[in-house]
């Protein structure tokens, strides 16, 4: 796993996956409607993470992509919270690491009854 590297007029930052990883986690856990995050393989599952479940970072020529794998609440508007989900995650990233994401793209794998 790499690192993104900004650069300043001074030197670099080198900010690693698992650092953009928890920002994204932070602002998913904190969006009305959201009930768990899916994770995509076994290993992750039983060994990953909090944070590295159900968040796919994808590194582009364009910009960084990140990927959200998530169960919801049934009952809500699922584009509704969806939208919140992404501008979330977007303006945290935008926030507190200074950089826009080319996209965030949310996946809805369920739906929890309860």
């Amino acid at each position: 796993m790499h690192n993104m590297v900004l650069k300043t007029d001074i030197g670099e930052i080198n900010i690693s996956m698992n650092a953009l990883r928890s920002v994204a986690y932070k602002a998913m856990i904190s969006t009305f409607g959201l009930v768990d995050v899916s994770v995509q393989n076994l290993i992750t599952r039983f060994f990953g993470r909090e944070e590295e479940k159900g968040i796919k970072i994808i590194e582009k020529e364009d910009g960084i992509q990140i990927d959200l794998f998530v169960i919801l609440e049934y009952g809500i508007v699922l584009p509704k919270v969806a939208r919140n989900l992404q501008e979330n995650v977007f303006h945290e990233m935008k926030n507190m690491i200074g950089i826009e994401l080319q996209s965030v793209n949310v996946h809805i794998l369920g739906l929890s009854i309860e």
